[in-house]
């Protein structure tokens, strides 16, 4: 009696640490699916340009660029040298960078070296702003920035600064911190 009462303890740990070993390999197979399904391309374009247009059919913006990666499951794009047109009722403005990054959401975060140009018109003076990264809201339609710029407008003003922000359909254009301004007649 005694040696099935040992018998029986000594399955019942064989077993569970069978059980255990099985819940731990199951859980690493688990892991391993989730992680290839993140990083699973659900399509990709090369050479490419794609025009976005709001509810009554006007461009809101396009873009175009070398190469479009998306990213099925966090819903992601990466566009690899992109160049981006946004134009409303009042402006344009073109936005270059090395690399987007397009979330869920829409935004789009700007990453390298990354230059804004507004071409000036009858009211206003145009200007190019560089700096390493910028993000663009198609549907709050702001520019905006906390990274170190350079902006430079077409009738002779230079301004460098931390962090930039601008409504494009307001047209109101803010600078952040550590403001420097230069006027060359």
């Amino acid at each position: 009696m005694a040696k099935n009462g040992l018998v029986l303890v000594v399955l019942a740990i064989v077993l569970g640490l069978t059980s255990t070993w099985f819940h731990k390999l199951w859980n690493k197979q688990e892991a391993f699916i989730t992680s290839m399904d993140k990083s699973k391309v659900d399509y990709y374009l090369s050479d490419f340009s794609l025009y976005v247009t709001d509810q009554k059919g006007k461009m809101q913006y396009s873009i175009a660029g070398e190469h479009l990666v998306h990213h099925k499951a966090t819903k992601t794009s990466e566009i690899y040298k992109p160049a981006l047109l946004v134009r409303t009722e009042k402006s344009s403005l073109s936005l270059s960078a090395d690399k987007v990054i397009r979330d869920a959401s829409g935004d789009m975060l700007l990453q390298g070296e990354t230059v804004l140009q507004k071409p000036s018109d009858d009211e206003n003076a145009g200007f190019i702003l560089q700096t390493t990264d910028l993000r663009y809201s198609p549907s709050k339609q702001i520019v905006d920035t906390n990274a170190d710029i350079t902006f430079e407008t077409t009738d002779g003003i230079t301004l460098s600064g931390t962090g930039f922000s601008e409504s494009i359909e307001s047209m109101i254009i803010r600078l952040k911190s550590n403001v420097h301004a230069e006027y060359t007649p």
